[in-house]
C-alpha cells in the first residue's frame, strides 16, 4: 500500500509525465474516429535490412485475434511526418558511451528529422529522466539538447521528473537504468502531444538492462501498444557491466512495430540512419474495419501474413497488437 506521500508524489509525476512533450504548436492526437477502424503501420524488410518497394495489397494478409480481415485502404506513404521521443540511456553503465550516444543523435538527427515536418524530444534517463527538450521541429533545439546531456553522477541527479513516484536515494537513483519505466511515459507522452497525423515512435539509445523500473517489459511494451507507438532500439553497451541485452532490445521492438540494430563500429551508424528514414518516413500503411471487437480495454492480437511466395526472404515489422477501444 501507498502512503499518503507516496500517493501524492504519483498524482504529481503523472501530471508531469503527461505535459513534458507539451509545446505551444502542438496538437492533441486525434485518431480513425470510428472504433471499428483499424489502422496499421508496416515496414517489409529484405534480407539485407531494406524496404521492399513494390509490394502490393494482394500480397498480403491481416488477421486480427486469428480472424482474416478485409482491407480496404492499402498504400505507402512516401514522406509520413514523425513525431520520435529520443531517449538516451545516461545511467552508471553508459558512462563510457555517452559521447558515443550524443554523437549517434546528432547523427539520428541530421539524416533523418526535416525542420518544419517532423518533431522530436530529447530524454535523458537514469533512474530518474529529465527532459532536455519537449517535441520541437526545429532541429537547432534538438541538438542542442544533445549537448546539454551529461553522465547522471551522483553529484547531478535529481533534476528532472521522478519516474512512478520513486523516492529513493538520489546517489543509488544515477546508477540505474529504469529503461521500461521511461517506454511508458514516454510512450503517453506522444500519444498527449504529438501533431494530429504524424507516426508516432521512440528511439532508445541504451543497453537495454534495467534495474530501477517499477514497470515490466511488458508494462512498456503494452503501453506502448496502447499508445500506437513504434519503439526503434539502437543497442549499446559496456562490456565492463552487462554488455548490450539483445534479446530484450528485440523483443521490445518487434512486438511494437520497430526495429533493433546493434552497430559494431561508428561507420556502420550511417547505414542505420539509411534504414531508419525509410521505415519511419516511408512505411506501408493498410486500414480494415475489424469485424470482432473485444470488450474496451482489451488487447486484440495482430497477425500480418506474406503470402506471395517470391516473398519468402522478407519479414515484417508492425505492431502485434492494440487495445480495444
Amino acid at each position: 500500500m501507498y502512503s499518503i506521500i507516496q500517493r501524492f508524489v504519483l498524482l504529481v509525476s503523472a501530471f508531469l509525465v503527461c505535459g513534458f512533450f507539451s509545446s505551444h504548436n502542438s496538437l492533441a492526437q486525434k485518431d480513425a474516429p470510428d472504433p471499428n477502424v483499424v489502422k496499421l503501420f508496416f515496414s517489409p524488410i529484405d534480407k539485407n535490412g531494406k524496404m521492399i518497394a513494390a509490394l502490393a495489397q494482394a500480397d498480403v494478409r491481416i488477421f486480427d485475434d486469428g480472424k482474416p480481415q478485409t482491407i480496404f485502404s492499402f498504400e505507402r506513404m512516401p514522406e509520413q511526418p514523425i513525431s520520435v521521443a529520443v531517449l538516451i540511456d545516461t545511467s552508471m553503465s553508459q558512462g563510457r558511451l555517452l559521447e558515443t550516444a550524443k554523437l549517434t543523435a546528432r547523427g539520428f538527427v541530421a539524416s533523418l528529422m526535416q525542420s518544419g515536418r517532423d518533431q522530436v524530444a530529447i530524454i535523458g534517463f537514469a533512474g530518474n529522466l529529465k527532459v532536455e527538450q519537449e517535441l520541437t521541429s526545429e532541429k537547432e533545439k534538438v541538438v542542442q539538447a544533445i549537448d546539454r546531456l551529461h553522465f547522471a553522477t551522483p553529484a547531478s541527479v535529481g533534476v528532472g521528473t521522478i519516474l512512478s513516484g520513486r523516492t529513493d536515494p538520489e546517489p543509488l537513483a544515477s546508477a540505474q537504468s529504469a529503461v521500461w519505466d521511461t517506454i511508458g511515459n514516454a510512450s503517453e507522452g506522444l500519444s498527449l502531444s504529438s501533431t494530429a497525423g504524424t507516426r508516432r515512435a521512440i528511439l532508445l539509445l541504451s543497453d537495454g538492462n534495467d534495474t530501477f523500473s517499477r514497470a515490466s517489459m511488458r508494462d512498456a511494451i503494452e503501453g506502448a501498444l496502447r499508445h500506437d507507438v513504434a519503439v526503434y532500439a539502437i543497442g549499446m553497451g559496456d562490456k565492463s557491466y552487462e554488455g548490450v541485452s539483445e534479446s530484450g532490445l528485440k523483443k521490445l521492438a518487434g512486438e511494437t512495430g520497430g526495429r533493433a540494430f546493434f552497430p559494431k563500429k561508428t561507420p556502420e551508424l550511417q547505414t542505420v540512419f539509411e534504414q531508419l528514414s525509410e521505415q519511419l518516413h516511408s512505411p506501408y500503411i493498410v486500414s480494415y474495419k475489424r469485424t470482432n471487437r473485444k470488450p474496451p480495454g482489451e488487447i486484440q492480437k495482430l497477425k500480418l501474413q506474406l503470402q506471395n511466395p517470391n516473398l519468402r526472404e522478407v519479414t515484417l515489422d508492425y505492431r502485434r497488437g492494440y487495445f480495444s477501444l
